[in-house]
């Protein structure tokens, strides 16, 4: 299997956030960018968006994810870095609350 490689962009660029389709892109994306990070201060991102709508059983990844963006910091203009998901259905939203109530996640 070939191995995808992120170029991320310096600090002179406008990126502040990339959308992602798949956790395994996103979890390329933070490893990838906390190499680099080890030459900066920060990431050279703020946000990333799931591009798909949730479901329950990514959502333990995703936390475990957040927190790895969350460590390594975000950027001067954005310090809390976050991952962004799409809710397209009342469900999904309830489904989220009861997950965050039963683990105790702050999951804004």
């Amino acid at each position: 299997k070939e191995k995808k490689t992120v170029t991320c962009m310096d600090n002179q660029s406008n990126v502040t956030g990339f959308v992602a389709s798949t956790l395994p892109e996103i979890k390329m994306l933070l490893d990838e960018t906390l190499v680099s990070a080890s030459d900066r201060q920060h990431h050279p991102f703020g946000d990333i968006i799931y591009g798909v709508p949730i479901s329950t059983s990514k959502l333990p990844a995703i936390v475990q994810l957040q927190q790895q963006f969350e460590q390594a910091g975000g950027t001067p203009s954005n310090p809390n870095p976050r991952i962004h998901v799409i809710v397209d259905h009342v469900e999904q939203l309830l489904a989220i609350e009861r997950f965050s109530l039963r683990n105790h996640d702050n999951l804004d």
